[in-house]
């Protein structure tokens, strides 16, 4: 029987694959499956980029969700009364399948080809999904009062996109900065969307459709992003990141939420977690841990150091760049992310509304590790000290989150944690796979 140790170690080796298929042709191996990607060595030597704001297919579209797997049927009855660790015994009429790990494996319907038992594994889940969008009022486990999430049915989500429309606000953030947010829906309990570094709030425009009915959802440019202002003394540290959190959510009369964060965003999620653990209703961390994988690390401060302040002659260019550092990315994600991350300047060139400073060469000196090494202490604290229902989600291929750091978060510190992981994925979950990372993560705060 296969061990923990050795899955991890399978995982890595499925990763490693996958992201030197990315680069080397752009496919790459996922549990035997192909992924999409870009052939970046194909760009380089042609010495142009494809048309990215071309009319693009649209991607398989989800069955309807009451066609979807269900979680399974348990002939030792329903999965809370079970001890942890055990499994699911999967249903040969239900197609659903468990891997080898002590954990249950949630599959789609066949939206790839499928090689293999695991192929289009979503996620792995050792409890039912805790928050759920039905009447009944969530009761927060530290006594804060109840609430009550709005009362509607899903809507197909081509309906949801064409009705939706955000609206803008300015809000204070800490420090004087002025932060740019995001407010799609104005109803439920509020779900808010932190984005990764380099990113903005539009990262989340796949995604919002399927949770907008359910929850009054709110993407914001964190400080130094997006139409935020950035801040003179580079202050990018999560803790005042967590600060301008706490500020949006102060204007905006929030108390109780369920906080999503990717990346960067994930760190200051699980700082302000840390802070006010009694606020969080639930919370979503995607693709980061305490401790981050040396090799994503590596690729990030690489990409980086290729350019501190770079200049586009048109947004297709831009594109074509991030092509590149986002090789399994979809087009239609990568020409949001071009189209919203660039600002034109008076002499018809563009740049990132990125503050460039994000981009600085981290220090090294001693200092600087040990505060860093001070703050990983710091949110493995905070999530021990959660008792929120919380998930992680991990792209298959991803860099940045290993299996055992994920792991660790999972089955030793948090107290009702659950893991997902997104196939056709790395880092950048949401947009390699969003029909994956939709799923994912609409089973834990839709049910």
């Amino acid at each position: 029987r296969e061990t923990r140790v050795d899955r991890n170690q399978r995982s890595h080796e499925q990763g490693r694959r996958e992201m030197r298929g990315q680069m080397d042709g752009g496919v790459g191996e996922q549990h035997g499956d192909a992924i999409p990607g870009t052939n970046a060595a194909a760009f380089e030597r042609a010495g142009e980029a494809p048309d990215f704001f071309a009319e693009t297919p649209p991607a398989p579209a989800l069955p309807p969700m009451d066609d979807r797997l269900p979680v399974g049927k348990d002939p030792k009855g329903p999965l809370e009364k079970r001890g942890r660790g055990e499994r699911v015994v999967p249903d040969p009429s239900m197609g659903i399948l468990a891997d080898s790990s002590t954990h249950v494996s949630i599959l789609l319907p066949a939206l790839w080809p499928c090689h293999g038992p695991g192929a289009l594994r979503i996620g792995r889940f050792r409890r039912p999904i805790p928050v759920r969008p039905t009447d009944r009022p969530i009761v927060s486990q530290s006594g804060v009062a109840p609430e009550t999430r709005r009362r509607t049915s899903r809507r197909p989500r081509d309906t949801v996109s064409c009705m939706m429309e955000p609206i803008s606000h300015r809000i204070q953030g800490a420090d004087g900065v002025g932060l740019h947010v995001l407010e799609w829906s104005r109803e439920g309990v509020p779900l808010v969307l932190l984005h990764g570094v380099g990113n903005e709030a539009h990262l989340w425009d796949d995604f919002v459709p399927s949770v907008a009915p359910h929850y009054r959802v709110i993407a914001l440019d964190q400080r130094g992003h997006g139409d935020s202002d950035w801040d003179p003394e580079g202050r990018y540290d999560a803790e005042s990141m967590t600060a301008d959190l706490e500020a949006v959510l102060d204007a905006l009369g929030i108390d109780r939420l369920v906080l999503v964060g990717f990346s960067m965003g994930g760190r200051v999620a699980m700082c302000f977690a840390g802070r006010h653990p009694e606020r969080l209703a639930g919370l979503v961390i995607v693709d980061i841990g305490p401790e981050i994988d040396a090799r994503g690390v590596l690729r990030i401060s690489n990409e980086m150091s290729e350019n501190r302040k770079p200049v586009f002659t048109s947004v297709d260019e831009y594109a074509a760049m991030l092509s590149l550092n986002y090789p399994a990315g979809q087009p239609r994600a990568i020409r949001r992310m071009a189209q919203f991350g660039l600002r034109e300047r008076p002499d018809g060139l563009f740049e990132l509304k990125m503050d460039p400073k994000l981009r600085s060469e981290r220090p090294t000196d001693a200092a600087s590790k040990a505060k860093e090494e001070a703050f990983i202490q710091q949110q493995w604290d905070a999530l021990a000290g959660l008792s929120c229902p919380t998930l992680v989600v991990r792209g298959a291929a991803s860099d940045i989150l290993s299996p055992d750091v994920a792991d660790r978060m999972v089955d030793d510190v948090l107290a009702n944690g659950q893991l997902a992981v997104v196939p056709q994925a790395a880092h950048s979950v949401m947009t390699d796979n969003p029909a994956g990372f939709e799923e994912a993560v609409c089973r834990f705060v839709l049910g």
